[in-house]
C-alpha cells in the first residue's frame, strides 16, 4: 500500500495550485493574453499544474515510507534534532516542558516511543 496521507494531498493541491498558476502565467501568458485556445495549449496548461502536483505527491509518499522504516534510535535522535531546534534559545526548565509535550502529542498520534515496552495507551490526556 502507499503510504499517502490526507495532508500530502492538501499540500499537492496548495502547490499544485500556486505553482501551476505561476507556470501558466510565464510558459502561456502570452497566448492566453492574445486568445489563442486550442487544443495543444490546453495540454500545456494542464501539465503545468500536474507537474508540481505530481512532484509534491511523490515526496510525500517517499518522506512517508522513509518515515515507516525508522529505527527506534533513529526516531530518539530525529525528536533531539527537532526538540533543540524549536527550542533554541529557551530557557532549561521551558525546553523541558516542551519536550514533555511533545512526547506526549507523539504518544496521542500513535507513535510507538518504545517498542520494547508492551503498549498501553492511556489517551484521556488527549
Amino acid at each position: 500500500m502507499i503510504p499517502y496521507t490526507r495532508g500530502d494531498l492538501k499540500r499537492a493541491l496548495a502547490l499544485c495550485w500556486l505553482v501551476g498558476t505561476w507556470l501558466v502565467l510565464v510558459n502561456q501568458g502570452s497566448e492566453l493574453a492574445a486568445g489563442e485556445l486550442n487544443g495543444t495549449l490546453n495540454l500545456r496548461i494542464v501539465l503545468d499544474y500536474a507537474t508540481p502536483f505530481v512532484v509534491s505527491s511523490f515526496t510525500g509518499v517517499l518522506r512517508n515510507w522513509s518515515d515507516r522504516k525508522k529505527t527506534p534510535a533513529r526516531l530518539e535522535k530525529d525528536i533531539h534534532e527537532n526538540h533543540t531546534l524549536m527550542t533554541f534559545g529557551l530557557p532549561q526548565s521551558d525546553k523541558n516542558d516542551h519536550l514533555v509535550r511533545m512526547l506526549a502529542q507523539m504518544q496521542c498520534e500513535g507513535w510507538d516511543l518504545n517498542p520494547r515496552i508492551p503498549k498501553e495507551r492511556d489517551i484521556s490526556s488527549c
